[in-house]
């Protein structure tokens, strides 16, 4: 590793101080090079390396002093990781993650990010070297120390600096480039394309469970069914209260036309009523007369009546002349 690193042990022996493990000369050998770090004899023993900052490491090598099998001196000795709040994690050395090449113990293991790395045993630890390689985020995980999680479908990894998923798909319930992104609220499942009526929060983004009761008007394991009402004739697809009002609607509607027609019927009967006795006072009012016979023979002569009259009359007045003269 190029990073800038500090180093401590439990103790020093002939000025084989922790720096040593670290100053890329594997040896030979402590007495001829000094170039490696040793403690005195105690219960327990610790070299420890701060890396400064959290990386994936997948790959240690430490290498011991020249004639390990005499000396003894890192046999059986046991590897611990910890991030920032030191607080060790036992990693487990068996044959599958280590390989011994005469001086070089070479362990391997899957990415692990970690800023500490102590090594310890009993008695008196002697170290020429110790190289950490930097691995790979471990799958789900990416960015600065790994800190960044994403969510590829099938278990692929992503890309450790950008989280691009290697994989055509986020898992259920996870979308974006990155697949950290959770479905927004109210909605689930592939590509969030399920919606959930929680009456509390929102549902889980995978499998849209609402924690508490649905919304009113919505029913069903995810609370995205709407409520069915059934009636006598027909089955009303609405909520219990909607219901309800439609009920009262329906009342005061048939009641008020119920009174519409009272109404109307009665306004109808007084206008023929009042029709029909107006006929009648007009007939009653504006009647003609009857004209007899004998009122026309008296009152209206005819003209040959009057010129017989006339007729009459000349003579009476010739007679009354003549009686005269």
């Amino acid at each position: 590793m190029t990073e800038l690193v500090n180093t401590s042990m439990s103790s020093t022996v002939h000025n084989w101080t922790s720096d040593h493990a670290i100053d890329g000369n594997v040896g030979p050998d402590p007495d001829v090079c000094n170039c490696c770090s040793g403690t005195q004899n105690s219960q327990i023993s610790w070299w420890m390396v701060d890396m400064g900052k959290r990386f994936p490491v997948n790959l240690i090598t430490v290498y011991s002093r020249r004639n390990e099998q005499t000396f003894q001196q890192l046999t059986d000795f046991q590897l611990y990781f910890a991030n920032g709040t030191m607080a060790y994690s036992y990693v487990l050395i068996g044959n599958n993650t280590r390989k011994v090449l005469g001086s070089k113990h070479e362990l391997t293991f899957p990415s692990v990010v970690t800023r500490y790395i102590k090594i310890q045993r009993p008695g008196i630890l002697t170290l020429c070297e110790v190289r950490v390689y930097k691995g790979e985020c471990p799958v789900g995980t990416f960015g600065d120390e790994c800190l960044q999680r994403c969510h590829c479908a099938d278990e692929r990894a992503c890309d450790a600096i950008t989280g691009h998923c290697q994989s055509p798909a986020c898992k259920t319930g996870w979308i974006g480039i990155a697949c950290n992104k959770q479905c927004p609220q109210d909605t689930f499942g592939d590509k969030c394309t399920e919606t959930c009526f929680c009456a509390e929060g929102t549902c889980t983004n995978n499998y849209g469970i609402c924690h508490g009761k649905c919304r009113s008007g919505y029913t069903g394991s995810h609370c995205n069914e709407v409520e069915v009402i059934k009636t006598e004739n027909k089955t009303d697809v609405r909520s219990s209260s909607e219901y309800r009002s439609a009920q009262i609607i329906g009342v005061a509607v048939g009641g008020s036309t119920a009174v519409l027609f009272v109404i109307v019927a009665i306004s109808f009967i007084i206008y023929k009523y009042r029709k029909r006795n107006s006929t009648s006072d007009s007939k009653h009012d504006y009647a003609t007369p009857d004209i007899t016979h004998a009122q026309v023979e008296t009152e209206y002569d005819t003209l040959d009546n009057l010129n017989d009259n006339q007729g009459q009359g000349n003579n009476s007045y010739e007679n009354e002349r003549v009686s005269a003269f």
